[in-house]
């Protein structure tokens, strides 16, 4: 679907009900896509949340696959991200505070959620579910950006420098150039990529501080915390986000969780857009969640 004066655009392809539809939440319009199976039950409900400076559509074909397994999928454009951050204005990938996130996840996870069916988060690159745990049947986390590669990574002295400016002037625009050839291997994905309107190769100080931030907390003390089950996948030549992050991640999960890791022998951060890993990936998602229900 591509984004044109509507307020909702709905279809059906293949036994799911797909629906693009704008919805107000405080004081934006947001962009969310639904697909609700139609031809079978639905056994569980789920919002995927998108990775950091992309969009919700870019997660078409991972929805698709789920909700033919039965599985309710809403996504959505953060704030400040992808369809979203073009309607409202504004400064494009500023998604404002971290409690401002977990908020907006929770308000999707509530408009979702099916009274007597388990409920699950998908993340890309963020592992916080601290939140919503009581509510959530499980968690899955893909490519967490815990360790981010050091050649990706803003020089440290650049960082140290965003840390003290985010605090006094948390909406300085940032820009940190991301090498697609990291992302994957399919070079028309990785042109979709470069030429859509609603990927940011830029941010804040203030949204770049609180990710780093964020980061060593969730491998730490974040995952000590951790009381949902809990899929961690993981490419192991990811060149973004590096595989020591998410065993280190993992390590630190309580023991007696219900936790597993998947890694693929994959050298790329998307490993869901790789035609070599797609398949298992999709079916790894959809095994485990069935095994939940």
């Amino acid at each position: 679907m591509t984004q044109g004066e509507y307020d909702r655009i709905q279809v059906v392809k293949d036994g799911v009900q797909d629906t693009a539809e704008w919805i107000s939440y405080k004081d934006i319009q947001m962009y969310t896509r639904e697909y609700k199976p139609i031809e079978q039950e639905v056994v569980a409900a789920m919002v995927i949340h998108h990775g950091f400076g992309e969009h919700c559509d870019r997660y078409e074909d991972i929805s698709m696959y789920l909700a033919k397994n039965g599985i309710l999928v809403l996504t959505f454009d953060q704030r400040g991200w992808g369809k979203t951050g073009r309607r409202n204005g504004g400064k494009l990938g500023n998604m404002g505070t971290f409690s401002g996130v977990h908020e907006t996840i929770k308000f999707m996870l509530d408009r979702v959620k099916i009274p007597g069916k388990p409920l699950f988060l998908v993340t890309l690159s963020y592992c916080d579910s601290t939140p919503y745990a009581k509510e959530l049947t499980g968690v899955i986390v893909s490519a967490p950006a815990l360790m981010v590669n050091p050649k990706v990574k803003p020089p440290a002295i650049v960082v140290g420098l965003l840390k003290g400016f985010a605090s006094v002037f948390p909406n300085i625009p940032f820009q940190n150039k991301l090498d697609t050839k990291l992302l994957t291997s399919d070079e028309v994905v990785r042109k979709a990529y470069e030429d859509s309107p609603y990927n940011y190769d830029f941010t804040t100080i203030g949204v770049l501080a609180e990710l780093l931030k964020r980061g060593d907390e969730c491998s730490n003390v974040g995952a000590k915390k951790f009381s949902v089950p809990v899929l961690v996948l993981q490419a192991s030549g990811d060149q973004i986000c590096i595989e020591q992050g998410a065993q280190k991640f993992y390590s630190n999960l309580p023991n007696d969780l219900d936790k597993k890791m998947e890694i693929f022998d994959c050298n790329y951060h998307e490993i869901h857009f790789e035609k070599e890993f797609k398949g298992k990936f999709f079916s790894c998602c959809a095994d485990w969640i069935k095994a939940r229900l």
